[in-house]
């Protein structure tokens, strides 16, 4: 049935989900700390998460080189997870927002929706902190769901 889902009943779903989960990636002069505060400025976060059936975008956690974003609810509190990671090279800060988990159900990938606001949220807060910026999507996707969804489904 998964199959099935992903190649006929809801095929511009499922690629559309392969496409959110590819990186982004802006290569600038800025500091990690503008970034961060663009990030701040642009990326939507809940301050706590609902009770069920809804989920929402929430900042799971920060480092020096490193800002987490989860999907969920108090239920399924990572429905998918996010990372935005910075790397100095040569004198440029590189800002890289990668999808590192995700669940599915019946083959398609929980909280679509909410991934596409967000990565449209990390690639405005790219773009503002340089005129010249180019956020570019890699060619493919990072990983495969975790081994916990696929034996649920």
């Amino acid at each position: 049935m998964k199959a099935l889902d992903r190649k006929v009943l809801f095929k511009p779903e499922y690629e559309e989900g392969v496409n959110l989960r590819k990186k982004l990636t802006l290569t600038t002069s800025a500091s990690v700390s503008d970034i961060l505060r663009e990030l701040d400025a642009h990326v939507t976060t809940a301050t706590e998460l609902p009770a069920m059936h809804t989920g929402a975008i929430y900042e799971a956690s920060r480092t020096a080189d490193r800002v987490y974003y989860n999907f969920g609810n108090k239920f399924m509190p990572k429905s998918f997870e996010t990372v935005v990671m910075f790397t100095n090279q040569n004198g440029k800060t590189q800002a890289t927002f990668a999808v590192m988990r995700w669940k599915e159900n019946g083959g398609m990938m929980l909280g679509q929706d909410a991934l596409k606001t967000l990565r449209k949220e990390v690639r405005a807060a790219f773009m503002a902190i340089h005129d010249a910026a180019v956020a570019e999507a890699a060619e493919t996707a990072l990983q495969v769901p975790d081994e916990a969804t696929e034996a649920a489904e």
